[in-house]
């Protein structure tokens, strides 16, 4: 387990080169959870604009930073990176989109196996169109001499404003509850277009 999220943290940390590059200073986001009467939401919050993940549980512990969570037995990472070039998803095609997100996908791939010297195998990606936006998830098997509990790691991907948010989870022993889980929190984003105060969300959820 502490592996794990030792792995989490170099793989949050190593995304953010993949967005360095000559583009106009982009919207910063601060993450925060706020619990809630049927679980919580997960905040992103900028100056212009801000996004909200939901989580349905009865069960939902912190961790001390508010993109790792666990979710009844599930751990559950959410990270976001600026995109290379700054865009928003209202002027993006789905084909556009799509690119983007396989980049990305490539990038993570890449440092996953050159730089944090892991091997992977089996690995799969699927595409879908959730309300409207494109996200894909992708997954792999991980060896099992270097991961006896981790079987596999299954991620959702897509772009919100000019971010890549990346929702990805260890697969201890269920695969298909792990991709729930992400599917159910991936179809939960709202988006705004306003900051979106913390103390005030907090009251209004918990009412």
């Amino acid at each position: 387990m502490k592996k794990f999220y030792l792995l989490l943290s170099l793989l949050a940390s190593t995304t953010l080169l993949f967005s360095q590059d000559e583009s106009p200073a982009r919207e910063e986001f601060d993450a925060s959870y706020v619990a809630s009467k049927t679980g919580g939401l997960i905040v992103y919050s900028g100056e212009n604009h801000s996004f909200t993940i939901e989580i349905k549980a009865k069960d939902v512990k912190t961790t001390g930073q508010a993109n790792y969570l666990v979710i009844g037995n599930q751990i559950v990472q959410s990270a976001i990176l600026p995109i290379p070039k700054k865009t928003d998803l209202g002027s993006v095609p789905l084909v556009r989109q799509r690119e983007i997100l396989r980049t990305y996908i490539d990038y993570e791939l890449g440092y996953f196996r050159n730089s944090l010297k892991q091997s992977y195998t089996n690995l799969k990606m699927d595409w879908e169109i959730i309300n409207g936006r494109q996200f894909v998830y992708w997954h792999f098997d991980m060896p099992k001499d270097d991961n006896k509990h981790v079987k596999k790691q299954i991620y959702l991907s897509t772009i919100c404003f000019d971010q890549i948010l990346d929702l990805n989870a260890p697969v201890f022993d269920d695969f298909y509850k792990a991709k729930d889980l992400l599917a159910q929190m991936g179809n939960s984003i709202k988006f705004y277009d306003s900051h979106l105060d913390i103390s005030t969300l907090s009251g209004q959820v918990k009412k």
